[in-house]
């Protein structure tokens, strides 16, 4: 027994370190001698520490194959720690995977037995681990929280993995609430900290939000290259496909702002290959919540010129009832796309009953704007080769009287000459746009131009600026953007009609 605690102990220590080959060898050699001395609770301890290693790895299915047999043993046993443990584990593999609510279920129950017994380390992180979760939904303050708690606990043991895993999770949440100071501040923590250990991954983590925090507060974006071009080869070497795809993400969004379409293309591809070639390894109830939490899609003509816009707004009553409370999530749940549903039934029960429906014409578009979380929205007609906006709907649903330079003319009359929606998760990627110089040079990064249809005629165009690219091409997020146009189409007056050219 004393030689199973001493290997296990070495796999714990070689995974702090970054070794892990040595810290799957020695947890290994512990289960083994666990497993010939029968010691149940021991051996569902070394099946977790495994579990957490094969995950730091990247291989998420023997990561989840050995927590689920470390929790059936806890079951049989009746092992409450252990079982702790092993749902801790799980829910550490399926937020790996994208399913924020496989993991949030297990992390509360591991945070529930985890208090109960008095484990103050595990409930410290499943903190962290919840803390990640929330982070993900959506619920800054709650995942802040959490994120302190967990923070606070490691500053007190001294400098560690953990202390660095906590600064770099508050760094990503004050960048996601465009805190730059805090972010910095933090950053700054998480450096100082990583030079006092010795771990090339966590190296790398640190490099990759350097980056976005220097993207963020301008800095010029060739250095910012040449360091994600670093960070993009210390992921290679350690073998970390997450951190490799991230930077090549970054890496191919700076290539748009430079205007280096075929860069930025090619860091796109060789992302989504590595993400792709990860889901094919996961069960496919997981693999389409990986792809989604990447922004990754499940499957892998020249420029028209309108010749003027106004910012006119055709006159509608400044009546326009309640705005519509709305969650703004990552990823659209079963239970939100219900409720989504069910607003613009409501919506279409309320403009049945009104005696100018379009007064609720700027209501629905916040809505549309919202569901997809939009950066803004437009309702455009036209009238011959003038465009003129509707309403217009800025990310939370207020009301937009500016940012027209965000409008690809272009786009909107490929829509009306060719009657077909443009949806594009990504610009660069799609055919359609991606040679409208005005995208790029107003930083639209994905794009959704619906046509509003009644009778066979298009009454009008919804124009969304960076929706979430998840809702482009899922089924679910497809479905509710054909609601949204029925909805318009049947609030828009009739004299706003242009039939389709054929």
């Amino acid at each position: 027994a004393e030689h199973a605690l001493f290997f296990s102990t070495i796999g714990s220590a070689s995974l702090c370190r970054g070794d892990l080959e040595q810290s799957l060898e020695f947890h290994r050699r512990s289960l083994e001698i666990r497993e010939d001395l029968e010691d149940v609770p021991a051996v569902i301890n070394s099946l977790n520490a495994l579990s957490e290693t094969h995950l730091a790895a990247g291989e998420a299915v023997e990561a989840l194959t050995l927590a689920r047999q470390g929790l059936e043993m806890a079951n049989e046993l009746g092992d409450q720690p252990g079982r702790a443990l092993a749902l801790h584990r799980e829910a550490a593999v399926y937020l790996f995977c994208g399913d924020l609510e496989g993991a949030g279920e297990r992390v509360e129950a591991s945070l529930e037995i985890s208090q109960q017994q008095r484990m103050k380390y595990l409930g410290i992180r499943n903190h962290l681990l919840r803390g990640r979760i929330r982070r993900y939904e959506g619920d800054l303050p709650a995942a802040e929280g959490d994120l302190l708690r967990a923070l606070g606990v490691h500053a007190r043991a001294g400098t560690g993995v953990g202390l660095i895993e906590c600064l770099l999770d508050l760094v990503d949440l004050h960048l996601v609430a465009k805190d730059l100071d805090r972010a910095r501040e933090e950053l700054q923590r998480a450096c100082e900290a990583t030079r006092e250990i010795s771990h090339p991954g966590l190296v790398g983590q640190v490099a990759l939000r350097r980056a976005r925090l220097q993207r963020c507060s301008g800095v010029e974006p060739t250095e910012i290259l040449a360091a994600l071009e670093e960070v993009e080869h210390n992921a290679r070497d350690c073998g970390n496909r997450i951190l490799r795809a991230a930077s090549l993400v970054e890496q191919a969004e700076i290539h748009i702002e430079l205007r280096n379409l075929d860069e930025a293309r090619q860091s796109y591809s060789e992302a989504d290959d590595l993400h792709h070639a990860f889901a094919e390894q996961l069960p496919h109830p997981l693999r389409g919540h990986y792809l989604s939490l990447y922004r990754v899609r499940e499957d892998q003509q020249s420029e028209r010129v309108v010749r003027e816009i106004s910012p006119e707004e055709t006159p509608i009553p400044e009546k326009v009832g309640e705005e519509v409370e709305l969650k703004e999530t990552v990823v659209l749940e079963q239970s939100d796309h219900a409720e989504e549903m069910l607003r613009i039934a409501s919506l279409l029960t309320e403009a049945a009953s009104a005696s100018l429906p379009r007064v609720l014409i700027p209501k629905a578009l916040a809505c549309l704007v919202r569901s997809t979380t939009s950066k803004q929205g437009w309702i455009l007609a036209r009238n011959g080769d003038e465009v003129r906006v509707i309403c217009g709907a800025n990310h939370d649903g207020t009301p937009l009287k500016g940012s027209l330079e965000r409008i690809a003319l272009a786009a909107v009359e490929d829509v009306w000459d060719s009657g077909r929606a443009i949806l594009a998760p990504r610009v660069v990627d799609e055919s359609r746009v991606q040679a409208m110089e005005e995208l790029y040079s107003s930083g639209v990064q994905s794009l959704a131009v619906i046509p509003l249809y009644l009778d066979g005629t298009i009454r009008a165009v919804a124009y969304l600026a960076d929706p979430d690219s998840t809702q482009l091409v899922s089924d679910s997020g497809k479905l509710l953007l054909d609601a949204h146009a029925g909805l318009l189409a049947l609030l828009l007056p009739r004299s706003t009609g242009v039939t389709t050219r054929s």
